[in-house]
């Protein structure tokens, strides 16, 4: 099942509404949570259904997919989710189409035996310079960064890019206006930031047409 935690919640820390069921993932059936709604914060209502991974790889063989493995932070048999994804990937032979989000360099070790391409997500800076960052990235043999927008300057992006990294960055957008983040979006390109994985959908017309970002 694809959330955002290993349980679901009606409302969110801050009291946002998140879905329109309640229980911990793994104690619960699909045939439960496949009635289950996300709330959307661009329409306002509960409204996007929860998928099983294997359901979209069927449903978008195209599309391009950066997934992060969350429960690598944690230590909790990072592998073997890792592993569950492999297989669902190599089911509907979409290996090329996805990226893991890793935290820890031997699950990027385990995910590179398997075939697939995995990024060191980082988010935040912890008093490490861009270098620091980029010899980090280089030495766990990740493909190249997932970093927190907020991390993100033009020398860490040359720091990568020198290594022959790459560089993604994720970002929620949703609370500012549409000058400030298609301001943000247009130094990301020009930097020369792989891929945007974003919550602003309705900004994605700016973003296909940036010829300096490949997603």
């Amino acid at each position: 099942v694809l959330a955002h935690e290993n349980a679901l919640h009606f409302k969110s820390q801050s009291g946002l509404p998140k879905t329109s069921c309640a229980g911990h993932i793994t104690k619960l059936t699909w045939e439960h949570i496949e009635d289950c709604l996300a709330y959307s914060y661009m329409d306002g209502g509960f409204e996007e259904p929860l998928s099983r991974l294997e359901d979209l790889l069927s449903a978008a063989p195209d599309a391009l997919f950066v997934l992060d493995v969350k429960n690598d932070q944690i230590d909790v048999e990072p592998w073997l989710t890792v592993w569950q994804i492999y297989q669902a990937v190599e089911e509907a032979q979409v290996e090329e189409n996805i990226t893991l989000m890793l935290y820890q360099p031997e699950t990027i070790q385990f995910a590179l035996a398997l075939g697939m391409r995995s990024c060191l997500k980082i988010h935040f800076r912890e008093e490490r310079t861009d270098e620091m960052i980029a010899e980090e990235v280089l030495a766990s043999g990740a493909w190249g960064l997932c970093a927190y927008s907020k991390l993100l300057t033009p020398t860490l992006l040359v720091e990568h890019h020198i290594r022959g990294l790459e560089v993604s960055t994720y970002y929620l957008g949703g609370n500012i206006s549409d000058e400030a983040y298609d301001t943000s979006l247009a130094d990301w390109t020009k930097w020369g930031v792989h891929s945007i994985v974003t919550d602003r959908v309705d900004r994605g017309a700016m973003l296909m047409s940036a010829e300096s970002c490949n997603h």
